[in-house]
């Protein structure tokens, strides 16, 4: 975002869309992702798994509950973003 001098932000006219901005993002491969998982200690062994796993945001695994999941069905119920 910028200012034209009035006071207001408008987005930057150079990034055509929203994907643009992903389209040069280092991406692990599986085995990075196991093998980063395997030198990191509990807590965040388990964030960065869920992350990695499931594809949530940062505000999404903050906000996370133990309540949020469903161990029977298999199923994380994002409500909060912190």
């Amino acid at each position: 975002m910028r200012s034209d001098g009035s006071g207001q932000t408008k987005p930057d006219q150079e990034r055509t869309s929203k994907c643009e901005a992903y389209e040069d993002a280092d991406v692990l491969t599986p085995d990075e992702i196991m093998a980063l998982l395997k030198e990191l200690l509990e807590p965040l062994r388990t964030a960065a798994e869920l992350d990695a796993f499931t594809g949530l945001r940062r505000g999404e695994l903050i906000g996370l509950q133990w309540e949020d999941v469903d161990f029977e069905n298999l199923v994380i119920h994002v409500r909060v973003q912190s």
